[in-house]
């Protein structure tokens, strides 16, 4: 493509003339300007490869006044023409040189041939200045990405070079680092971790090469940092100087010291001392190291049932029950035996010692703290959604004033506690039935996951005003062996939520459920059956997974629209997922927050579900991406029955429609809750008084009914 040339000339005549030869040597002329505004206006506009402009073009500017302006915009070769250079054109010309912007050069009157040669070496000139720009802000941007500082000087410690980082570890802008020599620029002193203050700086003299060399840097606000610093010299002309800020390395090594402290002599689960710190303590008690006679005893508490509670309930649980026994422990010596140390001895056994019994019977002392101790131990004991009534048993070993080291003593107390257990009386007390029921139900539960025992069953929602169909809710059937009821959503439950969550089938059934229903409803589609909209129950579990990516998997193997989908999050659900967002809330949220406005956005329906008997409040639904709320069927139940009820049903119509929100009710039953629901404005409702939940055959056959008629 021929180069384009924009001709600058306010002699009209003369214009022409170059146009002409510009033609005869092959190059396109994109303009001609007579004036200093026409020029740059146009210029601008046609943004040409080359401008051969006039020196004095008469007018408010000169031909570098209009090529500085410009520049300032866009960056073009420049040939300058004149019968003769102006002195004022070459000081001029000097400061745009200083600048690192070049020009050509044409003394008028001239020849093609210097024409042409002039253009080919200002454009070649151009073509290497824009590399080398480019390749200079390549190199700067590499430096600036670059996570330590550097530093370039000359041999006689001027600034050549430096990076952000430096920028930032030193406290000043390259443009004033340009300014100051090395030793102005950087100054260090010894490094000595063991003094509270840095020594005074002497400046920075360039020392030979080094690497990871640790100094104390004073910045240019005179605050000191810890840099690690290294000294490269490529040649004998340049010093390159890195720096790294050890701040946080420092902080770190600090941390790891402490936590190298704390993992040898604490228990990582409970945060009290461990074995090895409990008989350190016992050492000199046992040795007389406190000049004085001292009682001490030393209680062993083991819990006898761990075992079973780690196998049926899973580990997680089992931690919960040993952090819970170790507060209580700790929390009931606080204050009777402040001085006391509770220590994790073993995986189910703790110890105590009781390293000051100035009373007259030391024995009935302990026996005394021991009651107290198994009296906190003994009442119901919450882990997770399970409650537990643990059976701990108790050794004991008192000194009194005769000799014994600390194996005999720790030895004495483990015999006791082991003869406590094994003397104790099996019960089949309410721990035992819930533990055997548990571990009996999760293995049938995870049986029926292996050998497709779950069958998805969906329920009609209805429109109360009208009777119309608007959509269906999937629940999750499965046949307990045992039972000869069917249970619904086993996973949603609360019989059987606690299940799912410890033995992990909550993710693998949710996954399965909602695969399986877009698949029917793309079934359903290609029935011609149009806009149905399906509605799944999720629980918490499902949120710590890529909540979006596994709904969006399953909408496109389905190759369904989103807006056919609904998700249901109970009201303990909601305020879960919010907890720990506080005032950012309604900006970005808790990542949980942040997965339900992005299914929310791509169309899927959101709604809270059993609304009316938890804890959210008019707060949290408005900060929540909802679409609905579905009333829990308990209030269903009583709203012919109980004022309250209805009324309760009435105020959560109108806060939803308030919030724009529809409302739906669950467990209608009734002719007489229908009327009741639709005086208090529900929009929709669903239950067995229109269709009990029904497999998909069936639904089928159902929709098929409803749409001929």
């Amino acid at each position: 493509m021929a180069c384009k040339v924009l001709i600058v000339e306010r002699e009209l005549l003369v214009a022409r003339d170059i146009q002409s030869r510009l033609g005869r040597l092959g190059y396109q002329v994109a303009g001609a300007a007579s004036n200093g505004r026409e020029a740059v206006s146009m210029a601008l506009a046609i943004m040409p490869d080359l401008i051969l402009i006039d020196l004095d073009l008469g007018g408010d500017m000169e031909g570098i006044e209009v090529v500085i302006k410009i520049i300032k915009s866009a960056f073009f070769p420049v040939i300058f023409c004149a019968a003769r250079a102006k002195d004022t054109f070459i000081e001029r010309a000097a400061q745009l040189s200083s600048s690192g912007y070049s020009f050509g050069y044409l003394q008028k009157p001239f020849g093609n041939h210097e024409l042409q040669i002039s253009i080919k070496l200002a454009l070649s000139r151009h073509g290497m200045e824009r590399a080398l720009a480019a390749r200079v802000m390549y190199l700067d941007a590499m430096l600036d990405s670059i996570g330590d500082g550097i530093v370039v000087a000359d041999t006689a410690g001027r600034i050549m070079l430096s990076n952000l980082a430096a920028e930032k570890i030193i406290g000043v802008d390259r443009h004033t680092a340009f300014n100051l020599r090395l030793d102005e620029l950087v100054k260090t002193s010894a490094f000595r971790q063991d003094t509270a203050k840095p020594p005074a700086h002497d400046g920075f003299t360039v020392p030979q090469q080094c690497s990871g060399i640790r100094q104390w840097l004073w910045r240019q606000d005179e605050r000191q940092v810890p840099v690690e610093l290294s000294v490269h010299c490529p040649d004998a002309s340049l010093t390159v100087l890195s720096l790294r800020d050890i701040s946080e390395q420092l902080a770190h090594e600090e941390n790891l010291r402490r936590d190298a402290f704390h993992t040898a002599l604490f228990d990582d689960l409970t945060g009290l001392p461990n074995r090895a710190l409990f008989i350190e303590r016992l050492k000199p008690l046992v040795s007389g190291q406190q000049n004085r006679p001292v009682q001490f005893a030393i209680l062993l508490l083991g819990i006898d049932e761990l075992s079973a509670v780690n196998d049926s309930l899973g580990r997680e649980v089992g931690a919960l029950v040993i952090k819970e026994v170790g507060n209580r422990i700790a929390s009931t010596l606080a204050e009777t035996q402040p001085t006391a140390t509770v220590a994790r001895y073993d995986e189910d056994i703790f110890a105590v010692l009781l390293d000051s019994l100035d009373t007259p019977d030391p024995i009935a002392t302990s026996a005394l703290v021991s009651h107290q101790i198994l009296a906190a131990l003994h009442r119901p004991l919450s882990a997770g959604d399970t409650l537990l009534n643990l059976r701990v048993s108790v050794g004991m070993a008192v000194k009194r004033d005769e000799p014994a080291s600390a194996d005999e003593m720790l030895r004495d107390a483990s015999l006791r506690l082991y003869q406590a257990q094994s003397g104790a009386k099996p019960v089949e007390d309410e721990m035992s039935v819930n533990t055997a029921r548990f571990t009996s139900r999760q293995h049938r539960l995870q049986q029926a996951l292996l050998e497709g025992g779950f069958e998805v069953h969906y329920q009609p929602v209805l429109n109360l005003a009208e009777g119309k169909l608007v959509g269906l809710e999937a629940l999750l059937k499965w046949q307990d062996p045992s039972h000869d009821t069917v249970l619904y959503d086993p996973v949603t439950s609360v019989e059987f939520a606690p299940i799912a969550e410890a033995t992990g089938l909550s993710l693998p059934l949710g996954r399965m459920m909602m695969q399986e229903v877009c698949d029917q409803i793309r079934q359903w589609q290609n029935l011609e059956f149009q806009n149905i909209n399906v509605a799944i129950n999720l629980n918490e579990s499902q949120f710590e997974i890529d909540m979006v990516a596994l709904v969006w998997a399953a909408l496109n193997a389905a190759g369904i629209e989103p807006a056919r989908l609904g998700l249901n999050i109970t009201e303990e659900v909601a305020v879960n997922i919010q907890r720990g967002s506080r005032d950012n809330l309604a900006q970005e949220g808790t990542p949980k927050l942040r997965m339900l406005k992005k299914l929310q956005a791509s169309g899927v329906k959101i709604s809270i579900d059993n609304f009316g008997i938890g804890r959210a409040s008019l707060s949290h639904i408005r900060r929540l991406p909802l679409t609905g709320v579905k009333i829990d069927p308990s209030l269903i139940d009583d709203i012919t029955r109980r004022k309250d009820a209805a009324e309760t049903v009435f105020a959560i119509n109108a806060l939803a429609h308030s919030l724009k929100l529809t409302v739906l009710a669950r467990g209608v039953t009734t002719a007489e809750q229908a009327d009741a629901l639709q005086d208090c404005g529900c929009d929709y409702a669903q239950g067995s008084f229109y269709t009990s939940p029904v497999p998909a055959a069936e639904m089928t056959e159902y929709l098929k009914n409803y749409y001929d008629a």
